[in-house]
C-alpha cells in the first residue's frame, strides 16, 4: 500500500512539474519573438511615414532586448527548440505575414497594413507571454515575460497614436 501511495504521489508531482514548465509555449514564444524581429526589419525597409519609422525604430530596440532576455530565461528553463511542430507552425505563420507585408509594400499600402499587423501580433504575443508567465515557476522567466508584456503595451500605444 505504501509503495502504491508513493507511486501515485510521485506521478502527481511529475504531472504538476511538467505543467509548470511549458516548454512548447516557451519555444512558441521564442519563435514568435524572432518573427516579430523580422516584421520590424520589414518595417524598417518599407515604412514611409516619419512617425511610423520612429515608432518602428523604438519597437525594434524593445523587441530585440526582450527577445534576448526571453531566450536566455527560457533556455535556462529547458526550452531549446525541442517543440519542432510548434516552431514549424510559427515559421509558416511568419512567412505568410511577411509575404502579406511585402505585397502591401509593392501595392503602396504598407504603413496601414503594417500597423494593423503589428498590433495584432503584439497583442497575440502578449497573450502568449501571460500564458508562459502563469505556467512557469522560474523567477527569470516570470521577470522576462512581465517586462516584455509591459514593453508591448507601450509599443501598442505608440502604434495607436500614429495618424496616417
Amino acid at each position: 500500500v505504501g509503495v502504491v501511495l508513493a507511486l501515485i504521489i510521485g506521478a502527481g508531482l511529475v504531472l504538476t512539474n511538467s505543467g509548470s514548465s511549458p516548454i512548447s509555449s516557451m519555444d512558441r514564444l521564442n519563435k514568435r519573438m524572432s518573427s516579430l524581429s523580422l516584421y520590424v526589419e520589414q518595417g524598417r525597409k518599407s515604412a514611409r511615414s516619419a512617425t511610423l519609422i520612429k515608432v518602428n525604430s523604438d519597437a525594434a530596440i524593445l523587441i530585440s532586448g526582450d527577445g534576448a532576455a526571453l531566450r536566455s530565461a527560457t533556455e535556462q528553463a529547458g526550452a531549446a527548440g525541442k517543440s519542432k511542430d510548434v516552431i514549424a507552425e510559427e515559421k509558416l505563420n511568419a512567412d505568410t505575414i511577411l509575404g502579406e507585408l511585402k505585397t502591401a509594400s509593392i501595392d503602396g499600402r504598407f504603413d496601414r497594413e503594417y500597423i494593423t499587423t503589428m498590433r495584432e501580433q503584439l497583442e497575440s504575443t502578449q497573450t502568449l507571454l501571460a500564458e508562459v508567465n502563469e505556467k512557469s515557476s522560474r523567477p527569470a522567466v516570470k521577470d522576462a515575460t512581465k517586462a516584455a508584456y509591459e514593453h508591448f503595451t507601450t509599443i501598442i500605444k505608440s502604434f495607436d497614436t500614429i495618424q496616417l
